[in-house]
């Protein structure tokens, strides 16, 4: 589908993974609920509890991408995104997150 995206990536120090705060404009309204049960669909995705935050050390050790903390407000989606970049590297695993997100 077309999609424009703007992507800034700030790189910090740590023991491994990465970790994306991500705010998207949507051509729709959606709830946290239907992004939640549309991700579930999603292999490569493993959604955390509402009590769970991603981190990138929570990320290492398996090659999904952890996502929480979703919120929703009319056309707006704001979510937590967690990798593990060191066994996937980091273009690769931004570029599968983008991917799996927008199917």
């Amino acid at each position: 589908p077309e999609l424009a995206i703007e992507l800034t990536r700030v790189r910090i120090p740590t023991l491994g993974g990465s970790l994306a705060a991500v705010h998207a404009e949507l051509a729709r309204p959606v709830d946290a609920d239907e992004a939640t049960r549309l991700w579930t669909e999603q292999p490569g995705i493993g959604l955390l509890g509402d009590d769970e935050l991603p981190t990138p050390r929570g990320s290492l050790g398996h090659d999904d991408a952890a996502v929480g903390r979703v919120r929703a407000s009319g056309g707006r989606l704001a979510f937590v995104v967690a990798l593990n970049d060191l066994r996937l590297g980091a273009a690769l695993g931004v570029v599968g997150a983008a991917e799996a997100l927008t199917l």
